[in-house]
């Protein structure tokens, strides 16, 4: 991890974490209950790793594949006027997908993530922007 950034990831590690946030900073790793979490990241990045993603879509059991990177994180203060929700689930698709744009593979978005529980969203218009440099 770069340092100065953070990693968020929702922990299905087996233990009292399990099924919660994991927020990674420099030297510290926090958990948060999902129920609670609401968070706002100003400029974050979709990583994956697609060839573990691939193994998990075909069947293998889950291992750490994806994660948000980011600089900038604040307690959530403003929510997306016109909101994309978007997930990551390797048994469903083996990347960063969206409801809206099923068929799109948004693995290296950048931009504004909300997150409200277990729910993530992005700003409509910079997510069509992605898609726009991405289908070329």
């Amino acid at each position: 991890m770069v340092k100065g950034y953070k990693r968020l990831r929702y922990h299905l590690g087996q233990g009292p974490n399990y099924m919660k946030w994991q927020l990674r900073g420099d030297d510290s790793v926090n958990y948060y209950n999902p129920d609670d979490f609401e968070f706002t990241i100003v400029k974050g990045k979709l990583h994956n790793r697609p060839n573990v993603a691939k193994k998990i879509y075909d069947g293998e059991n889950k291992t750490v594949c994806s994660w948000i990177t980011f600089k900038d994180g604040i307690e959530l203060m403003t929510f997306p006027a016109d909101p994309v929700r978007i997930s990551y689930n390797p048994r469903v698709n083996p990347h960063w997908t969206s409801w809206d744009y099923e068929e799109c593979n948004l693995d290296g978005f950048e931009g504004f993530i909300c997150i409200r529980g277990r729910s993530l969203y992005v700003k409509r218009n910079e997510l069509e922007e992605f898609l726009k440099l991405t289908t070329v």
